[in-house]
């Protein structure tokens, strides 16, 4: 297991973090939401889990950038191993792993830069929505999926990613 890098699983694990706080701001409001509208105050703050989850996510992805520049250019690629999923002997091995490479680190930093300015944006379109935890949370979820699809190390974690 390699844990020199494994700040790399916080890039895509902060947007489900996002996600799973704001889709429970929403269940905390949905019994409420019927007998008392301003209980709609609770789903406030999930603009500001979304929008802080997004900006850290942002944040390590130009931690990524610069560490990779300080790489040699034949070593950029920075790899973090949690787990070896699948191996049978010597031929064929599937890690759950994250690698960052100059050009998923140039994704990272458009799936995250471009997120949260999505996120800025629809904390002021969405806002008295009934919905409003419920969409950032699907929304960070979204981001996470794409970050998941770009720095996945194999085609099974692509494939994770892209459902």
């Amino acid at each position: 297991m390699e844990t020199a890098h494994a700040w790399l699983w916080l890039i895509p694990l902060l947007p489900l973090a996002g996600a799973a706080l704001c889709g429970a701001l929403h269940f905390m409001t949905l019994n409420t939401r019927r007998s008392e509208p301003a209980s709609a105050g609770v789903s406030l703050a999930a603009p500001w889990i979304a929008c802080t989850a997004m900006l850290a996510a942002l944040i390590l992805s130009f931690q990524g950038l610069f560490d990779l520049r300080a790489l040699a250019v034949h070593e950029r690629a920075l790899t973090s191993t949690v787990h070896h999923w699948i191996t049978i002997g010597d031929a064929f091995a599937v890690d759950l792993a994250l690698v960052l490479d100059p050009l998923s680190s140039t994704l990272s930093l458009v799936i995250t830069g471009v997120g949260f300015l999505i996120h800025v944006y629809a904390a002021g379109y969405m806002k008295g929505d009934p919905g409003y935890a419920k969409f950032f949370a699907y929304l960070n979820l979204f981001v996470f999926a794409m970050l998941m699809l770009v720095l996945s190390s194999s085609l099974l974690g692509v494939f994770i990613g892209w459902e």
